[in-house]
């Protein structure tokens, strides 16, 4: 019942065109994280953060240092640290390691820096035991990372980490159950605390995993770009794109909607992430499975209609 309601609202993005196959995500990955610092266990998340001035910036590169409790296991050999900071000079190119953590953190899958505080946030990754949520406080001189808080992600393999517009909350995807999780984040300290809501279409039963393209399996989430009430997250296993009211004041997410992550005649795309253009009222979908990229357009007046 739940769901048939969902399906009634109204969607504020429409499909418009598909990229043809090919391999840009794979080299725009591998373009983020500079394929010339890249090993096969080293590279698997990152970014970047400026510096004191707009030609160097930080890039933080995170790693897996254990393999047994990952999803998939990746090729290469584990790496003994997990966290190393490059310095950028953006106008050569160049990289240059300054500091490695020895902070024993496992598996920082994903990274993002707050936009306008000099702190990381990195999330662990592992199928046995929940993801953890670490605040780093970076040094903008060194590229030392400091650690300053970790809270409990609620859930395992945490994959994806994004702040709310005004910097307020956190939300947190837990892929292997499949839940989203908005998190307190401290006014002061910039800081994630305590978890405040909770959003499980699995209703607590655990996943069962038949095959990469069947059950819920959420990876990303993404907010519209113009309210920063609306969000978006990739379902992978179920081929849509879930649509959610985001309110940041009772920090919860209330099921709004869904869509398909490409034309309605393919199957096993595989939505994995989502991005909205920084100037234009559109969206983009990369559809891991099928090796395409989506194209929406973001329908403003829906959007206003759907949050009243």
């Amino acid at each position: 019942a739940i769901l048939a309601q969902v399906r009634r609202s109204r969607p504020s993005l429409t499909h418009t065109f598909v990229a043809p196959r090919c391999c840009s995500f794979q080299m725009a990955a591998l373009g983020h994280l500079f394929p010339s610092q890249r090993s096969p266990s080293k590279a698997l998340a990152s970014a970047s953060a400026p510096l004191q001035h707009d030609q160097q910036q930080l890039i933080v590169v995170s790693c897996y240092t254990r393999f047994d409790n990952l999803a998939h296991g990746p090729r290469g050999t584990q790496a003994k640290r997990s966290l190393y900071t490059f310095k950028l000079d953006t106008t050569d190119g160049q990289m240059v390691l300054m500091s490695v953590t020895k902070d024993e953190v496992m598996n920082p899958a994903f990274s993002r820096f707050h936009p306008s505080k000099n702190l990381l946030y990195t999330c662990t990754e592992s199928v046995h035991e929940n993801g953890e949520i670490v605040t780093w406080r970076a040094c903008p001189t060194t590229g030392r990372l400091h650690k300053v808080a970790s809270a409990d992600a609620g859930g395992t393999s945490t994959c994806y980490l994004t702040l709310d517009k005004q910097c307020q909350n956190m939300l947190v995807v837990n892929y292997w159950d499949a839940t989203i999780g908005v998190f307190n984040v401290d006014g002061k300290q910039g800081h994630v605390d305590k978890a405040r809501s909770f959003y499980d279409p699995n209703n607590g039963k655990k996943m069962k995993v038949l095959r990469e393209t069947s059950g819920v399996a959420q990876h990303e989430g993404q907010q519209d770009s113009y309210f920063g009430r609306i969000a978006y997250v990739p379902d992978l296993g179920m081929d849509l794109i879930r649509q959610f009211r985001y309110d940041p004041v009772e920090g919860k997410m209330l099921a709004a909607g869904t869509m398909r992550s490409g034309p309605a005649d393919r199957k096993a795309l595989g939505p994995r992430y989502i991005e909205f253009h920084p100037t234009l009222p559109v969206a983009y979908v990369i559809n891991e499975l099928s090796s395409e990229v989506s194209v929406f357009d973001f329908d403003r007046l829906a959007a206003e209609q759907l949050l009243g």
